[in-house]
């Protein structure tokens, strides 16, 4: 996200102090170990019936932690639970679990622990310990905050304020980290990475930057009200963020070859603006050889009234290409062929002309050439993604969520990118003229770029003819 942190610890580092605060709140009556089940705990919880076990000798209680301590007890033979209050009217002030004993390395401090700090004793400890200012979170750990004060009071140590406020929910994602499992696992994305996530990871993924992300929090602001926020806004915001900062480029999707049969100037440079509106931000070279390629929408044999792109007959305009200084270049369609056991255009075949002014209502489509000695273009495969959900709330939907995946979430297209684009490493973000704005994929080799669609373009999402 952009953010230098202070300092970066863990839970683990505390692990000895953490200890060291069990043995004290025995000491002083406000800790007991406990042989309950987890089922026994449960029932007895709900109904607020105290432990048999919680009035047990301090000394008693003292041993049979230590016991637990050196890997006396089997897993599950005993907790270290708090002595709060089971006649609250809020649960999680019913003598929370502190310590349980589970033999299984830690992924930092090895095999030196059989017994493993919870979370609700860890959180308030560790944040008195750092020194924080406040203890955000959301809104469901409120009824947690009485438990949060309880401790750390109860050890006499600092009392960071906590603070809830609403999630931030963007429509058509999927926020629960245990349905997040179930998408992995079943194979329906790519893992928790995949860009259809509002992970982290899966967000970079996608394309979006921090800036963009940032944005969108300072839209929406902070409160303490449910909310859902339009995905709309999210992709407005990587929309201004991705204008401002991706170059622009030339990449086709499912491409026709098109052969200009009376170019014989051989291989030119065409010089393509980074930023058009920003002439300072230089420029870059794309190569011309009279063989190029274009989006297999920008052909049709038999277009509807108001096509205007390239057709039988039809004139379009090559964005950036000038073979002369002052002279439009326009490309006419005399021929095509077709593939007769698909129907599928493979080839079309056309003829250039220079004008010493701009045609009125010509319409310009972007290509991707061959290099010198008719080298091919970079192959790249396009990966297209929309929501993964067609609901726009499908946690609301229990049970059925799965029912609201979108099944055209992921489209993906083969096709050519320009030299420009050809070996940027991966993150690398480009504005595609006229199809949208896009990011290197971590799958890239240097035989296939692969491209993923962060958002599409604003009135030409659908590139209209």
């Amino acid at each position: 996200m952009g953010f230098k942190p202070h300092k970066i610890t863990y839970s683990s580092d505390y692990f000895d102090q953490l200890f060291a605060f069990a043995i004290q709140l025995i000491k002083e009556g406000k800790a007991y170990v406990c042989h309950e089940t987890a089922e026994e705990m449960h029932v007895n919880r709900e109904a607020g019936t105290e432990s048999r076990w919680r009035n047990r000798p301090v000394e008693e209680s003292l041993k049979l932690f230590m016991d637990m301590r050196k890997g006396k007890m089997d897993e599950g033979a005993a907790t270290l639970r708090l002595k709060m209050d089971m006649k609250s009217n809020n649960f999680n002030m019913r003598d929370l679990v502190a310590y349980r004993i589970k033999y299984a390395a830690h992924p930092r401090s090895g095999d030196k622990w059989c017994i493993y700090p919870t979370y609700d004793y860890t959180h308030c400890i560790c944040d008195s310990l750092e020194d924080i200012t406040h203890s955000l979170c959301t809104l469901e750990f409120d009824v947690r905050r009485e438990p949060y004060e309880w401790l750390v009071r109860a050890l006499g140590i600092y009392c960071p304020p906590q603070i809830e406020f609403s999630r931030l929910n963007v429509s058509n994602y999927m926020m629960s980290k245990r349905r997040i499992i179930k998408l992995v696992e079943s194979g329906i994305v790519r893992g928790w990475d995949d860009p259809r996530l509002a992970t982290i990871v899966g967000l970079r993924r996608r394309g979006y930057t921090p800036e963009a992300i940032k944005d969108l929090c300072e839209r929406v602001g902070i409160t303490r009200s449910e909310n859902l926020i339009d995905i709309s806004v999210m992709e407005d915001c990587a929309r201004n963020d991705l204008n401002a900062n991706a170059p622009r480029a030339m990449a086709v999707m499912d491409p026709i070859r098109v052969v200009c049969a009376d170019y014989n100037r051989g291989c030119i440079d065409v010089e393509v603006p980074n930023f058009p509106s920003q002439p300072e931000r230089g420029t870059h070279k794309v190569p011309f050889n009279g063989v190029f390629y274009i989006d297999r929408a920008d052909f049709m044999i038999d277009p509807p009234k108001g096509y205007f792109r390239l057709s039988p007959g039809g004139k379009v305009g090559l964005r950036h290409l000038f073979l002369s200084k002052d002279k439009s270049v326009v490309v006419e369609c005399t021929g095509h062929t077709v593939d007769d056991a698909t129907g599928r255009v493979t080839e079309v075949t056309v003829v250039l002309h220079e004008l010493e002014a701009k045609p009125k209502k010509l319409h310009y489509i972007h290509f991707v050439a061959e290099g010198p000695g008719n080298t091919p273009p970079q192959v790249a495969e396009f990966r297209l993604y929309e929501d993964l959900f067609t609901d726009p709330r499908p946690a609301s939907l229990g049970d059925d969520w799965m029912s609201a995946i979108n099944p055209t979430s992921e489209v993906v297209l083969p096709g050519y990118v320009d030299s420009f684009v050809a070996g940027a490493p991966v993150g690398s973000k480009f504005q595609f003229e006229r199809v949208g704005y896009f990011t290197v994929d971590k799958d890239s080799t240097s035989e296939l770029m692969v491209c993923n669609r962060t958002v599409s373009l604003r009135a030409a999402s659908s590139k209209a003819c």
